[in-house]
């Protein structure tokens, strides 16, 4: 799907749905993204959600959950390419006195973030009150944004889009994925 303009977007990803997104606008996340169901029987019904933005990608703080894969590209416009984890609905920060009121609950990436800059300014816990233990568990964790890169990223690539947009009216030749340098 290519969207002309900015997008908001919340809702469940079906089994099987393999959904891409382009837009060149922002993209505000107003609510939670998630798989419709989380067990899957073959390849064919895993799901997955790829959103690329020529702009930014901002997140409403009452989001919790957000499932796919997330790019931000810079535009024309000055200041685009980022993705803000707590943003005013009108995709500006908000001010440091009020993140601890705003921002104050945890964000689950069930994927992945790619940006020219990524604004992490959920204020969850405190770190230094946090153990081996409590880390190990995502639901227990001390963590403000908590990323799960799960197996469906390897395992589906995002669909291609035919037509006179596209120049690879084929398909893939190939897909991969490189572990990341640290």
């Amino acid at each position: 799907m290519y969207r002309a303009s900015s997008l908001s977007i919340s809702g469940n990803i079906p089994n099987g749905v393999r959904a891409v997104i382009y837009v060149d606008g922002n993209v505000r996340i107003t609510n939670q993204i998630k798989y419709a169901n989380s067990s899957w029987s073959s390849v064919a019904d895993v799901p997955s959600l790829h959103i690329y933005v020529k702009g930014n990608i901002t997140i409403d703080p009452g989001v919790e959950d957000m499932t796919g894969f997330y790019v931000a590209q810079p535009s024309a416009i000055p200041n685009t390419g980022r993705i803000i984890t707590c943003a005013q609905p009108n995709g500006t920060e908000f001010a440091t006195s009020d993140l601890l009121s705003m921002c104050a609950n945890k964000l689950t990436v069930r994927g992945g973030f790619v940006a020219q800059k990524v604004r992490f300014l959920r204020v969850k816990d405190s770190l230094r009150d946090a153990t081996a233990v409590s880390e190990a568990s995502s639901s227990s964790s001390r963590s403000a944004e908590v990323f799960q890169f799960g197996p469906e990223l390897y395992m589906v690539g995002p669909e291609i889009e035919t037509g006179t947009n596209n120049n690879n009216s084929s398909g893939y030749d190939y897909f991969t994925s490189l572990p990341p340098i640290l």
